[in-house]
Protein backbone atom coordinates (compact mmCIF):
# COMPACT_ATOMS: atom_id res chain seq x y z
CA UNK A 1 0.00 0.00 0.00
CA UNK A 2 1.19 3.45 -0.65
CA UNK A 3 0.27 6.57 1.74
CA UNK A 4 -1.93 9.16 0.22
CA UNK A 5 -0.18 12.23 -1.49
CA UNK A 6 0.10 15.51 -0.04
CA UNK A 7 -1.94 17.01 -2.60
CA UNK A 8 -4.73 14.90 -0.94
CA UNK A 9 -4.89 16.43 2.37
CA UNK A 10 -4.56 19.91 1.22
CA UNK A 11 -7.80 20.62 0.35
CA UNK A 12 -10.75 21.74 2.81
CA UNK A 13 -11.00 20.10 6.17
CA UNK A 14 -14.80 19.39 4.98
CA UNK A 15 -13.78 17.58 1.57
CA UNK A 16 -10.90 15.65 2.97
CA UNK A 17 -13.22 14.14 5.93
CA UNK A 18 -15.43 13.13 3.27
CA UNK A 19 -12.59 11.93 1.41
CA UNK A 20 -11.30 9.83 4.00
CA UNK A 21 -14.24 7.53 4.40
CA UNK A 22 -12.86 4.29 3.02
CA UNK A 23 -9.52 5.05 3.02
CA UNK A 24 -7.21 2.31 5.18
CA UNK A 25 -4.82 3.39 8.22
CA UNK A 26 -1.75 1.24 8.22
CA UNK A 27 0.41 1.36 11.60
CA UNK A 28 2.75 -0.94 10.76
CA UNK A 29 1.18 -4.47 10.30
CA UNK A 30 -2.10 -3.59 11.61
CA UNK A 31 -5.05 -1.94 8.71
CA UNK A 32 -8.49 -0.44 9.77
CA UNK A 33 -10.81 1.12 7.38
CA UNK A 34 -11.95 4.51 8.34
CA UNK A 35 -15.93 4.36 9.05
CA UNK A 36 -15.90 7.97 10.49
CA UNK A 37 -14.70 11.60 10.36
CA UNK A 38 -15.07 14.84 11.78
CA UNK A 39 -13.95 18.11 10.36
CA UNK A 40 -12.57 20.89 12.45
CA UNK A 41 -12.22 24.19 9.87
CA UNK A 42 -9.62 26.46 11.76
CA UNK A 43 -9.75 29.03 14.11
CA UNK A 44 -13.44 30.50 13.13
CA UNK A 45 -14.70 26.84 13.99
CA UNK A 46 -15.30 26.94 17.98
CA UNK A 47 -14.98 23.30 18.68
CA UNK A 48 -11.28 23.63 16.97
CA UNK A 49 -8.31 23.43 19.07
CA UNK A 50 -6.86 26.11 16.82
CA UNK A 51 -9.73 28.09 18.01
CA UNK A 52 -7.04 30.09 20.60
CA UNK A 53 -4.30 30.17 18.13
CA UNK A 54 -1.31 28.57 17.57
CA UNK A 55 -0.22 26.45 21.03
CA UNK A 56 2.43 23.91 21.81
CA UNK A 57 -0.20 21.85 22.30
CA UNK A 58 -1.90 22.47 18.58
CA UNK A 59 1.28 23.79 16.48
CA UNK A 60 1.34 20.91 14.09
CA UNK A 61 -2.58 22.13 12.70
CA UNK A 62 -0.76 25.30 11.69
CA UNK A 63 1.82 23.48 9.36
CA UNK A 64 1.70 22.03 6.31
CA UNK A 65 -1.18 19.29 5.14
CA UNK A 66 -0.74 15.55 5.84
CA UNK A 67 0.83 15.51 8.75
CA UNK A 68 -0.60 13.55 12.31
CA UNK A 69 -1.56 15.94 14.90
CA UNK A 70 -2.12 12.93 18.04
CA UNK A 71 -3.44 14.40 21.45
CA UNK A 72 -4.60 13.18 24.91
CA UNK A 73 -8.43 13.75 26.34
CA UNK A 74 -9.64 12.78 29.31
CA UNK A 75 -6.13 12.36 30.55
CA UNK A 76 -6.43 8.66 29.28
CA UNK A 77 -7.54 8.26 25.24
CA UNK A 78 -5.48 9.32 22.22
CA UNK A 79 -7.26 10.93 19.86
CA UNK A 80 -5.34 10.87 15.84
CA UNK A 81 -6.49 14.03 13.33
CA UNK A 82 -4.83 14.72 10.00
CA UNK A 83 -3.53 18.19 9.21
CA UNK A 84 -5.42 19.25 5.71
CA UNK A 85 -5.73 23.19 3.92
CA UNK A 86 -2.97 25.35 3.53
CA UNK A 87 -0.16 25.98 6.22
CA UNK A 88 -1.28 28.65 8.68
CA UNK A 89 -4.64 27.76 8.74
CA UNK A 90 -5.25 25.08 11.80
CA UNK A 91 -7.78 22.86 10.26
CA UNK A 92 -7.78 19.28 10.92
CA UNK A 93 -9.72 15.63 10.31
CA UNK A 94 -10.50 13.61 13.67
CA UNK A 95 -10.70 9.71 12.64
CA UNK A 96 -13.41 9.16 14.93
CA UNK A 97 -14.15 5.27 14.16
CA UNK A 98 -12.81 2.23 11.94
CA UNK A 99 -14.31 -0.82 11.23
CA UNK A 100 -13.42 -2.25 14.34
CA UNK A 101 -13.00 0.71 16.34
CA UNK A 102 -16.14 2.73 17.25
CA UNK A 103 -15.01 5.66 18.74
CA UNK A 104 -11.34 7.92 18.53
CA UNK A 105 -10.09 6.84 21.55
CA UNK A 106 -10.80 3.41 20.48
CA UNK A 107 -8.93 3.79 17.05
CA UNK A 108 -5.98 4.90 18.72
CA UNK A 109 -5.92 1.97 20.97
CA UNK A 110 -6.24 -0.63 18.68
CA UNK A 111 -3.85 0.66 16.15
CA UNK A 112 -1.33 1.48 19.36
CA UNK A 113 -1.29 5.37 18.18
CA UNK A 114 0.16 7.74 20.87
CA UNK A 115 1.91 10.81 21.37
CA UNK A 116 4.99 9.42 19.46
CA UNK A 117 3.28 10.06 16.37
CA UNK A 118 2.25 13.27 16.97
CA UNK A 119 3.82 15.20 13.87
CA UNK A 120 3.92 12.10 11.77
CA UNK A 121 4.40 12.33 7.74
CA UNK A 122 1.51 10.62 6.67
CA UNK A 123 2.53 11.23 3.03
CA UNK A 124 5.63 9.09 3.87
CA UNK A 125 5.60 5.11 4.28
CA UNK A 126 6.55 4.66 7.82
CA UNK A 127 5.02 3.02 10.59
CA UNK A 128 1.86 5.19 10.16
CA UNK A 129 0.01 6.44 7.00
CA UNK A 130 -3.33 6.38 5.33
CA UNK A 131 -3.87 4.68 2.22
CA UNK A 132 -6.08 4.53 -0.56
CA UNK A 133 -9.24 2.11 0.14
CA UNK A 134 -12.64 1.30 -1.49
CA UNK A 135 -15.13 4.31 -1.61
CA UNK A 136 -18.30 4.12 -0.18
CA UNK A 137 -21.74 3.20 -1.34
CA UNK A 138 -23.58 5.59 0.98
CA UNK A 139 -22.55 8.34 3.15
CA UNK A 140 -24.29 9.80 6.12
CA UNK A 141 -23.27 13.53 6.79
CA UNK A 142 -24.30 14.53 10.62
CA UNK A 143 -23.92 17.18 13.36
CA UNK A 144 -20.27 16.64 15.60
CA UNK A 145 -20.95 14.74 18.81
CA UNK A 146 -19.63 15.65 22.45
CA UNK A 147 -19.04 19.50 21.76
CA UNK A 148 -22.41 21.19 23.16
CA UNK A 149 -19.67 24.30 24.09
CA UNK A 150 -19.14 25.23 20.67
CA UNK A 151 -21.98 27.68 19.99
CA UNK A 152 -23.59 27.23 16.42
CA UNK A 153 -20.63 25.37 15.88
CA UNK A 154 -22.36 22.42 17.87
CA UNK A 155 -24.52 21.81 15.03
CA UNK A 156 -22.01 21.72 11.92
CA UNK A 157 -22.90 18.87 9.45
CA UNK A 158 -18.88 18.06 9.78
CA UNK A 159 -19.52 14.31 10.79
CA UNK A 160 -19.09 11.88 8.00
CA UNK A 161 -20.15 8.44 8.42
CA UNK A 162 -20.40 5.05 5.95
CA UNK A 163 -24.09 4.23 6.59
CA UNK A 164 -23.54 1.20 3.64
Amino acid sequence: MKPLPREFYNRPAKVVARALLGKIIVRGKLTEKITQTEAYVGPQDLASHSRFGKTARNQVMFGPPGFAYVYLVYGKHFCFNVVTGRPGLGAAVLIRATQTAPGPGLVCQKLAINKKFYGADLTKKGPLFIADGPKPKKISVLPRVGISYAGTWKDAPLRFVISS
